[in-house]
């Protein structure tokens, strides 16, 4: 989750924690995960 380029900037380290605090956020990224748990992975080869 971390990058240098952002990490070098405390502004933008805050706005991307603002962000990800955000009720909003996290429910969306709630149902992403439920989407991708509900999927297998594909089988190599295919």
């Amino acid at each position: 989750e971390s990058s240098a380029l952002v990490d070098a900037h405390p502004n933008l380290v805050a706005y991307r924690e603002r962000g990800k605090a955000r009720p909003a956020f996290q429910r969306a990224l709630d149902a992403q995960c439920t989407q991708f748990a509900k999927t297998p992975p594909p089988k190599q080869g295919e």
